[in-house]
């Protein structure tokens, strides 16, 4: 599976897609392809061969802690990290901007990626001509953000660079930027001290793909920088880190063998950062890019994340009361509303839950109200009475994946439209919704966009096999949810967070 690199954006995310390719290449045995034209500025030094199916990667971070297990077979990688279009979504978290707050280990990672990127000796030989003629120099790198208006307002301040300048009296300052007028205005700032490359183009960190010479450029740019005793950057700029990274400098340690850590770097903090109050609203995420993690919430975990003794919970597919019993032990004043519509079930709830603030109501939540087929669930020997996989849904690759419950019995319930009870209990505010349906999840998320509007969590089950028919896979229940935002994703759940309760407290803005 040739993993095919197609990032229209600048150099600095198109380096670090590439890292990030390479090293999930290594994980798979794979091989990195280029899908624009980049052989004049840098070709790939890969390890293994192409293989015959293709992934496309489109990322701008450094992807960090694979979950390892899903790259263990190949059917398994293609199953889970392939999106409909063929378009990959890499399951990761990422240390973007991190710099010396990485540790040595992963600095040593990581620069084993970026040192198969061969540049064209064209770019090198400008580059070793000017170390040549200049051999000691601090490097700064100041994106002014000319494409981006509130990151111009808010993030470009020359006085916040000039301050750090100011602590290298004497030092010549090599000058990358977006814009010739900051070149021109350190130049009367430091007289005789200023540094830069030569460029047909002012704005030189556009995308490679736009122009060859201002995609030399940029190179030159960077690679100049990357040779800098100190470097001076701009905050969130991929140019910066990347220069950062592409550094050659002595090693910490011998068995690195020219890896060491990148030079001292020192990045102005925008005044909007420090105070916390970057106004910027946080806008909905693909569930498939968010990194994956074992296990999955519990009462614990719940309550740490409400913050709360006393919330309102919806408990959607309740079952026997175990789910229910772990709320109240470390919410006992949570207010919950359970579902269930499996008599069998019924019974050992109404067992185990004895609590004032614990309603249980017996049906399902669907699309309609009214009576409805339900799939009971049992098992073979020691699981002849398991009744935690019956659904309204047809049962289908569960038969498979899951040989030994069977589905010989089904029966009719209620079901109830979810913001129909909504009304009828004038529910105004919930902080989570909990969901175990079984394959229901699109038919819950129809029927109630009323309530989910006033939920601030919802959490669910999710599978991309079908096992139920009809059941809505990660990304269908991802597209059904326009308001929410990914927050955690686990084997067989996912958190979901309303953005309109995360955004509200920038509203003053």
């Amino acid at each position: 599976m040739t993993i095919i690199i197609d990032n229209p954006f600048g150099l600095g995310n198109q380096l670090k897609n590439i890292v990030s390719g390479l090293k999930l290449a290594d994980q798979i045995e794979d091989f990195v392809m280029l899908i624009n034209p980049h052989s004049h500025i840098f070709s790939i030094n890969n390890t293994f061969s192409p293989k015959n199916k293709d992934t496309h990667l489109s990322t701008w971070i450094l992807a960090a802690h694979e979950p390892a297990d899903k790259f263990n077979k190949l059917k398994i990688y293609r199953e889970f990290l392939n999106a409909d279009n063929g378009n990959f979504w890499y399951l990761s978290s990422n240390i973007d901007y991190q710099f010396e707050n990485i540790k040595d280990e992963v600095i040593f990672q990581f620069k084993k990626y970026f040192k198969k990127i061969i540049f064209n000796p064209t770019i090198l030989e400008l580059v070793n001509q000017f170390i040549k003629n200049h051999p000691k120099f601090i490097g700064v790198h100041i994106r002014t953000w000319h494409d981006n208006t509130w990151r111009n307002q808010h993030f470009h301040d020359l006085n916040l660079f000039k301050k750090i300048m100011d602590k290298f009296p004497g030092h010549h300052f090599y000058v990358s930027s977006d814009d010739i007028s900051v070149v021109n205005a350190l130049s009367l700032s430091y007289p005789g001290r200023i540094l830069s490359a030569p460029k047909y183009h002012t704005k030189t960190h556009t995308s490679s793909t736009t122009s060859v010479r201002v995609g030399i450029e940029a190179a030159v740019d960077l690679l100049i920088l990357s040779k800098s005793q100190e470097i001076i950057g701009s905050y969130e700029s991929t140019f910066t880190e990347c220069a950062w990274w592409l550094a050659d400098v002595i090693p910490s340690t011998p068995w690195w063998h020219g890896m060491g850590r990148p030079p001292p770097i020192h990045i102005p903090v925008p005044p909007v950062i420090i105070n916390h109050s970057d106004p910027r609203p946080l806008i909905k995420n693909d569930a498939r890019s968010v990194r994956l993690e074992a296990g999955g919430l519990n009462g614990s975990r719940v309550f740490n994340l409400l913050k709360k003794d006393n919330p309102i919970i919806i408990e959607i597919g309740s079952n026997n009361g175990e789910t229910t019993e772990n709320f109240l032990r470390f919410m006992p004043n949570a207010k919950i509303f359970c579902f269930e519509p499996d008599p069998r079930a019924i019974k050992k709830f109404k067992e185990r839950i004895n609590h004032p603030n614990v309603k249980l109501f017996e049906c399902a939540i669907g699309r309609v109200n009214g009576p409805i087929t339900f799939y009971q669930s049992s098992g073979y020997d020691e699981n002849a009475d398991w009744d935690q996989s019956g659904s309204i849904r047809i049962p289908k690759a569960h038969l498979q994946i899951y040989p030994w419950v069977k589905f010989d019995s089904q029966i009719k319930v209620q079901m109830v439209r979810l913001d129909d009870w909504l009304t009828e209990y004038n529910i105004e505010y919930i902080d989570l919704i909990w969901a175990d349906i079984q394959g229901a999840e699109s038919d819950m998320i129809i029927s109630g966009p009323e309530a989910l509007k006033r939920t601030h969590f919802l959490y669910t089950e999710y599978s991309n096999h079908e096992c139920y028919e009809g059941q809505a896979s990660l990304k269908e229940i991802d597209e059904l949810l326009p308001e929410f935002m990914t927050s955690r994703l686990f084997n067989d759940d996912v958190l979901f967070e309303n953005l309109n309760f995360v955004n509200k407290e920038y509203s003053k803005f």
